[in-house]
Order: structure tokens, then sequence, then C-alpha cells
């Protein structure tokens, strides 16, 4: 849905989405936009600027959550009872199509009669850092010391052209280069998979690829499963998936 809409003389407010949830817990669905400000002229240019307007149906109340800033990042609305059971909270997941690695995933949630943001990407990547380097014998060593958590992942079946280039022909490490993990990839909201509440998404599926220092192999998937507890999000599950090799 894209609708646009007067601001001023200088801007004008593009209605790019729309979604309806009760986010306040008093029964009624709530008007939640995302919105863009473009030039008020002939070439509509988009300002870098965009934000969420979330109108209370019940109370006529009107709020404002400025997102990240700059020209690049697409964004997309998701509604979830993350936090609670009797409400919805407010999914943003912004992806960059200019820099790939770099997206931006936030949570926002009515507590205090005020919209808070619960979750951060960029902040989680900061508190549950990974870290993974090469390892002689043709391994990759992952680390996330949060969780304390190691991971031990065979290259051998690689091609021999890229390995030659990682290792000499003993297997012995050639370079002294980290892995890259990138950004948060995709941000899913998902449910229990059994039990009373089965269908309900109500915890986080979050991955993220990691990739060789070159840039030219995707080494794995790390896989981190959340919920919300004790007022935050805390990874319950983590587990790395790796590509298997045709055969």
């Amino acid at each position: 849905m894209i609708k646009s809409l007067i601001d001023n003389d200088k801007k004008r407010e593009v209605i790019i989405e729309v979604k309806y949830g009760d986010t306040t817990g008093n029964g009624t669905n709530d008007q939640i936009s995302l919105i863009e400000l473009h030039e008020n002229n002939k070439e509509h240019k988009f300002t870098g600027e965009v934000f969420i307007r979330i109108k209370n149906i019940m109370t006529g109340e009107v709020f404002t959550i400025n997102l990240e800033s700059h020209i690049g990042i697409s964004y997309k609305l998701y509604m979830g009872k993350f936090t609670s059971d009797y409400k919805m909270d407010i999914l943003v997941q912004g992806f960059n199509y200019i820099a790939k690695d770099e997206n931006n995933n936030y949570i926002f949630s009515y507590m205090n009669r005020a919209y808070v943001e619960v979750f951060n990407g960029h902040k989680f990547l900061n508190e549950y850092k990974v870290d993974a380097n090469y390892k002689d014998n043709y391994l990759v060593e992952v680390l996330c010391e949060k969780l304390k958590k190691k991971y031990c992942i065979s290259i051998k079946e690689y091609d021999k052209e890229w390995l030659s280039k990682v290792y000499d022909n003993t297997g012995i490490l050639k370079v002294n280069s980290k892995l890259i993990n990138t950004d948060l990839n995709a941000v899913y909201p998902i449910g229990p998979t059994w039990g009373e509440e089965f269908g309900v998404q109500t915890e986080l599926y979050i991955y993220q690829t990691l990739i060789s220092h070159d840039k030219l192999k995707v080494i794995a998937i790390i896989q981190n499963r959340l919920r919300w507890k004790d007022d935050r999000f805390i990874v319950i599950l983590q587990n790395i998936a790796v590509l298997g090799k045709e055969i």
C-alpha cells in the first residue's frame, strides 16, 4: 500500500504499509503505519526520513517512532505477541539494499503508556558476538563467548583451488584472516512447535551468514532462537547449519 499525504510545503508523507493490531491490550485494534517523507515537488525524492505512526483507535492518541534515517534501507512491518499473550508487539525489519550486510531489526512494545524498544539487532550482535577463525587441518572454529559454545566445521571437502589459497598442501594454515560474520540476515516471528500454543508466534528465529574472508564461500548459517524472559529477549537455542555437498 502506497499513499501520499501532504505534510507541509517542503515535504510530504508517503504511507508505505499499514497494519492493524491491539498493541496496548485494551481490546481494540490500533492502526500502525510505516511512513516515509518525500520532497513535495515533481521529483518526489525520498529524504531518507522514515517513521512509524501508531494511532490508538479507542482513545485517539497518536505515537511516533523514528527509525534510522538514511537512503538504502527498505522497511517492513510485522506483528506478534512476543512480550505478552494479551497485546501485539511491532517487529520492524529494515533491509539495506546498498550495504547488504548492514540491516536494521527492531521490536517495539507498549509499556507504561509508551512504545519501548525491546529488541535491537545491532545490540544483539554485540551481546552475542560470534568469533570465527581458520584452524590447521581444514577446520573452522566458531566461538560464542556469551553462550559458552564452540563449534568446529570441517571444510576439507571444499574445492582444491580455493583451499590452496588458505592452506598449504599439508593442511597448515597460510592466511592470517578471520571469517566474516554478517549482520542479521533475517528475524522471523515463530511459535512453539508443540503444545497448546502451537501456531502462536511468541518467539524469534534469527540467522546470520558466516562467510569466508574473501567473501567467496558461505561456510555456515548461525541460527538463534529467542524468547522473552525476565523483561528481555534471551537465546534459548543456538546451532550452526552447514551446506551439504552434491554427490
